[in-house]
């Protein structure tokens, strides 16, 4: 069912995406918490790991109630409530592993609601015009940006007090945006879909284990493209998230940066992609999806080389400015290059992109940290670099669009 995009409903979306932002900069400090629970690089690299292995799983039983329901509006709503029950608990950790297993836990939903997960892409696929989908998308991550830096401000200048305060907001936060989503945006829901139902379609992992064994089928059977576009997407992923658990240890036991500082810093990156992304979006409808995407994987191949060159907190504002870039082209993009490459199934196609994508993010950190802490942090930055050089490569042989869409 294709629901009408007005402008009253393109304000609302910006403020949801707010809502939502503003909990996901608070996220941002997870690594922060586990660090103050006196866990070292490899900790912080599980961190990522764990939830994101959680989040393979999720986003595609997602996609497959989204084809079998058409129940996206209630899957977010679901999503945020139930990530603000969970956090509660998460604030209570008393050692970084008791963390990491109930972040672990909480991402059980908080992934159904990310703003480049299945629901969320398919909920926007479906209110946004193919011609004006990068621009919008653009603005649309511009506000969630500006939500990230009210909860980084929030995180950084709160932890210090009590990290309970902190998780009390998270809970807040996702409270206020699945309420704000069920009351004033759109809904596609075919009647009689219950909250319940969705539950248990969701975590029925029979379903996920034939979606798993359909998965070669899926990715033989599906566009040649999209499927190069799959692959080159969760090699750039590794690499990527590789530097997390590096940069995050350099910059509070190397750096000794403050937690106010980190905000600040945090601030700055999500600012640059506030400014850059609307434009870049703009650039893309009319230069090319996937040129912009790439120069956005040039900028996050470089600025780990500067971030670890630093040796003084200050030094660090470049790599902050490179790195929103990065994000600005990838988030201005993302969905707008996906649709190009997907003719139908697009529920479950994203869902397999997903699946991948994830898998991308839960083996990098946990890499990255292993290399940090024992090999040393340039041998991890190289290695890096590499493996998002291989991701780059792919990705240029994808072409701009799929020739049956």
């Amino acid at each position: 069912m294709e629901l009408k995009l007005s402008k009253g409903i393109m304000a609302r979306l910006y403020v949801l995406a707010f809502m939502a932002g503003t909990s996901v900069g608070i996220w941002y400090f997870l690594p922060y918490f586990i660090i103050d629970l006196k866990g070292g690089m490899i900790e912080v690299g599980l961190i990522s790991t764990f939830p994101y292995l959680v989040d393979a799983i999720i986003q595609q039983q997602v996609g497959t109630v989204i084809e079998e329901m058409k129940a996206t509006k209630d899957l977010l709503v679901l999503g945020f409530i139930l990530s603000s029950f969970f956090a509660i608990p998460l604030s209570f950790s008393s050692t970084a592993l008791v963390a990491i297993l109930l972040a672990t836990l909480l991402y059980l939903f908080s992934s159904i609601t990310e703003s480049w997960g299945v629901a969320n892409s398919i909920y926007m696929a479906n209110l946004t015009p193919a011609k004006s989908r990068a621009r919008i998308m653009s603005v649309y991550s511009s506000s969630c940006f500006l939500g990230n830096i009210l909860g980084s401000f929030l995180a950084g200048y709160l932890a210090p007090i009590s990290w309970h305060i902190v998780f009390l907001i998270f809970a807040g936060m996702n409270v206020a945006s699945g309420i704000f989503l069920h009351y004033f945006l759109p809904d596609e829901t075919l009647k009689g879909t219950t909250y319940w139902a969705i539950i248990r379609s969701l975590f029925d992992f029979r379903k996920f284990l034939r979606v798993l064994e359909k998965l070669p089928a899926l990715i033989k059977e599906g566009p040649k493209e999209y499927v190069h576009f799959c692959i080159a997407v969760s090699i750039r992923s590794i690499g990527v998230s590789m530097v997390s658990p590096i940069t995050a240890v350099y910059l509070a036991e190397v750096l000794h940066a403050s937690k106010p500082v980190i905000a600040v810093l945090t601030s700055v990156n999500t600012l640059a992609r506030i400014i850059l992304s609307p434009p870049m979006g703009w650039i893309a409808d009319r230069w090319g999806r996937k040129k912009v995407f790439i120069l956005g994987l040039i900028m996050m191949m470089v600025y780990p080389i500067i971030f670890v060159s630093a040796q003084d907190v200050n030094l660090l504002y470049p790599a902050y400015l490179m790195m929103g870039l990065g994000w600005a082209c990838s988030q201005a993009t993302w969905l707008a290059w996906q649709m190009e490459l997907i003719p139908r199934q697009k529920g479950i196609l994203i869902g397999v992109l997903q699946f991948m994508n994830n898998i991308g993010w839960a083996t990098g950190p946990s890499i990255g940290g292993f290399l940090g802490q024992y090999a040393g942090i340039w041998w991890g930055v190289g290695l890096t670099t590499l493996v998002e050089s291989i991701g780059l490569l792919l990705l240029m042989k994808v072409p701009e669009r799929a020739s049956n869409v």
